[in-house]
């Protein structure tokens, strides 16, 4: 969800922009309460996101890139065992 929303977005987007949206979206359910944005982040390839520091927070943006290729391999793998 945080990768759609981040893919999907035409700027960089603070954590409370991103999770506005994936509310928006996909619904206002209690997995969404307490996922910090710069955690849930890492389970894709460092070169596939971008984390900036400003005085106002970070702002988060991703490359156009799907998500099967941004996902890091041990999570794939998880993935692709559920299958």
């Amino acid at each position: 969800m945080i990768w759609w929303t981040l893919r999907n977005a035409e700027t960089p987007l603070t954590h409370h922009q991103l999770m506005s949206r994936i509310r928006s979206n996909f619904g206002d359910m209690p997995i969404f309460k307490l996922k910090l944005t710069s955690t849930a982040i890492k389970y894709f390839k460092e070169d596939c996101y971008h984390i900036e520091e400003t005085t106002k927070g970070f702002l988060f943006s991703v490359e156009d890139v799907p998500f099967n290729q941004a996902l890091r391999s041990k999570y794939l793998k998880v993935l692709e065992q559920v299958e």
